[in-house]
């Protein structure tokens, strides 16, 4: 009997080079990354809406004495007009797991980021947003933040893409149904907001990028919790780049106080894929 694995190789293959197909008979370009660009650096953008959307995927499957089905996917939509970007980014997490014969374990994780984006001076944009977390097997229903800050982007550098950036902003979080004995956790905090980027574009097809998000808590806890990722995106068309990464996501305090012997502090993953730009 064929695995899932199997059966899902072979239409993804097809999926990816119907997509390299697509890029032969493509005859016009817009200026590469006109997305992270400031639109005040662009001068070959030409005027009205503009709308770019990609998506990163991976999937993982093993059978023997674990059983695991892993898929992620994180989506990505830009809409530009004038100095004005509008910017969506997701991720979406499944994991089943299964130890022998035992029970059978599904975690979900899912995040959302909403920007809206304004091209203050060649150098400085302003960025307000709304960003939400929940990850069941962290017991988070739902983590928002809501900010306004300050950004220094110069990603159309050609060697070397900077972008710098640091807001405030107010957080709300409640926790899923918790053990017995345990209150559901509700929580109303400010919080610091800072991320850097850097893009490394010397290498022919190849696109290295390296970012740090840092999110600090203004309460009596002063909790903190950061997220490194370092990514290596190889251009096959396009519109279709393989991709690698790295992801390392440390939080100070665990959600529960009362369950911090059994959480860990640092989560990695590495993970290897395809994104699709349309």
């Amino acid at each position: 009997m064929k695995t899932l694995k199997n059966k899902v190789l072979p239409v993804f293959l097809i999926i990816v080079c119907v997509f390299v197909a697509l890029d032969s008979a493509q005859a016009q370009q817009k200026p590469p990354n006109w997305w992270m660009i400031n639109s005040l650096k662009l001068d070959s953008l030409p005027p009205g809406t503009h709308f770019h959307a990609e998506g990163d995927y991976t999937f993982y499957h093993s059978t023997g004495n674990v059983d695991m089905t892993m898929h992620k996917g994180a989506p990505k939509i830009f809409v530009r007009n004038g100095r004005l970007l509008f910017e969506f980014l997701g991720a979406i997490n499944f994991q089943k797991m299964q130890v022998q014969e035992g029970p059978v374990t599904r975690h979900h994780s899912n995040s959302a980021n909403l920007k809206m984006i304004y091209d203050i001076t060649p150098a400085f944009q302003s960025e307000t947003g709304i960003l939400r977390e929940s990850d069941d097997s962290q017991y988070l229903d739902h983590r928002t933040v809501y900010y306004t800050g300050l950004i220094y982007n110069n990603m159309g550098h050609k060697t070397l893409g900077k972008l710098f950036f640091i807001a405030a902003g107010y957080q709300t979080l409640r926790s899923t149904e918790l053990p017995a004995g345990l209150p559901i956790d509700e929580q109303e905090k400010f919080i610091i907001y800072a991320q850097q980027t850097y893009v490394v574009k010397v290498i022919p097809r190849v696109q290295l990028t390296e970012s740090l998000t840092f999110i600090q808590e203004l309460d009596d806890h002063k909790s903190y919790r950061t997220d490194f990722q370092l990514k290596a995106q190889y251009m096959l068309s396009p519109r279709v780049s393989g991709l690698v990464a790295y992801q390392a996501k440390y939080e100070k305090e665990p959600l529960i106080p009362e369950l911090a012997l059994f959480t860990t502090r640092m989560n990695t993953s590495i993970t290897i894929g395809v994104r699709v730009n349309i």
